[in-house]
């Protein structure tokens, strides 16, 4: 007898939208609250991918606002989206796009990383400031890049009452 087995997959993505009701702890408590919720591959990877998550919508209320989503405990065959409200915010519904790849066999890169203004100069001015203002950030590739392209997202932010934001990637 001769036997094959079909290989995992390289790549898969998709899309999750929670709607929270009256009832889910994001519109009840005013407090740092977290849940996950578990997402599962449509076929199992041959070994565990790297997996990025960023927020597509929401649908939120606050004096301060901010969102959160993180990708953890990642398997061959599932990770949890962990989806992050703090203090003081209503959560009605949050909508996070997710990608997972092997990524010796794709070429595809996943890079995390994190702006604050503790770490950031140019980020803590923009609070002192009104108007248009920009950050840039240059990223540093851990090999050369032969014809890259780059896809950006953003996984979360905070920010303080009485402020307006406005957001673009570019």
């Amino acid at each position: 007898k001769l036997y094959c087995s079909v290989p995992g997959p390289s790549v898969l993505t998709g899309v999750h939208w929670k709607v929270f009701g009256d009832s889910d702890v994001f519109i009840k408590y005013a407090s740092t609250v977290r849940t996950s919720v578990t997402i599962n591959f449509e076929q199992a990877f041959d070994e565990v991918p790297n997996v990025v998550v960023s927020l597509v919508g929401f649908d939120l209320s606050s004096e301060g606002a901010g969102i959160h989503v993180i990708a953890a405990d990642v398997t061959h065959s599932s990770f949890n989206l962990v989806i992050v409200a703090p203090v003081g915010v209503k959560l009605y519904a949050v909508q996070a796009s997710w990608l997972a790849t092997v990524s010796h066999k794709t070429n595809i890169w996943v890079h995390n990383f994190m702006l604050s203004t503790e770490t950031n100069k140019a980020l803590a001015s923009l609070s002192e400031e009104f108007g248009e203002r920009t950050v840039n950030v240059r990223f540093k590739y851990s090999r050369r890049l032969v014809d890259p392209g780059l896809a950006v997202a953003i996984a979360g932010f905070e920010f303080g009452s009485g402020r307006n934001m406005r957001l673009r990637l570019e």
